[in-house]
């Protein structure tokens, strides 16, 4: 029998070899398999099994994030106040992405969770069907100076390994379920 997913090297699966889906906007477009939502769902359902979803971003020419037209949690985001750092754009068009391949809305920002003192915190958390999930956004990609260099399944395993366990730690430091 044909199989749903294909297995990677570290345990994950990623998204099967399926047709293309894509939400095209203004100002940007996003990619994804059709299968993006289905294998997010079951991924919140069985907590045990890992898996890798690679959607992309294509931003038109000229792009000005400040005037893109986005979808309403994505004005949210922006609207209320960010821990700090620089990803407060890679947040919003995280949770663009998450809401149109996954149905996902979000739930409340960083800002908003509660958490135990000293606990490390996440970027947001999202709503997908009946779960409530914690979501920690990265940017994947390596320079020498200020060339671009290959990203290996390496770097991907380490970045993600780290991001990994800092969500773990942050879910096991919120306060009510939130």
């Amino acid at each position: 029998p044909k199989s749903d997913t294909v297995p990677t090297t570290h345990g994950a699966t990623t998204a099967p070899c399926c047709a293309l889906e894509m939400y095209m906007r203004k100002d940007f477009t996003l990619w994804g398999t059709r299968m993006t939502e289905l294998m997010m769902q079951n991924a919140v359902n069985n907590v045990t099994k890992g898996m890798i979803l690679c959607n992309t971003i294509e931003f038109t020419k000229g792009f000005v994030p400040e005037c893109a037209e986005l979808c309403s949690d994505a004005r949210r985001m922006l609207s209320l106040p960010n821990a700090g750092g620089n990803s407060v754009w890679s947040e919003v068009f995280s949770i663009e992405m998450l809401g149109f391949m996954c149905r996902a809305e979000l739930h409340m920002t960083e800002m908003e969770l509660l958490y135990k003192p000293n606990s490390k915190i996440t970027d947001y958390s999202a709503t997908m069907g009946d779960h409530t999930v914690g979501v920690s956004v990265t940017r994947a990609m390596k320079f020498q100076g200020r060339v671009f260099q290959p990203y290996t399944e390496e770097d991907a395993y380490r970045l993600l390994t780290k991001k990994l366990a800092g969500v773990n730690a942050s879910t096991e430091g919120v306060i009510n379920e939130q």
